[in-house]
């Protein structure tokens, strides 16, 4: 089944999107891996109980799932990730 409407996530406080490494790193990685296989295999967007771990997983899985695209803020916290990495890759 499709994810709802592009988007529809980021006007939820559980699905604001994450935005900084700060944020990521707040984020329950067993929640996230739930949300993000539901997202890839095409579940519809989750309601308020979820939690933003489980969000950010599901927003991430619909868009590797080619269910929705990829927005704003998630190319800009992957360019983030990115760049941070590259930081340490080069302290070391």
């Amino acid at each position: 089944m499709n994810a709802t409407l592009p988007g529809a996530a980021a006007h939820s406080v559980h699905g604001a999107p994450v935005t900084t490494i700060a944020e990521l790193d707040t984020l329950d990685s067993d929640e996230m891996l739930e949300g993000y296989r539901d997202g890839r295999a095409g579940e519809l967007e989750p309601g308020g109980n979820r939690s933003r771990s489980y969000w950010h997983g599901w927003r991430n899985g619909t868009v590797d799932g080619g269910h929705q695209s990829k927005d704003d803020a998630q190319a800009a916290l992957a360019a983030a990730v990115h760049h941070n990495s590259s930081k340490k890759d080069n302290a070391e």
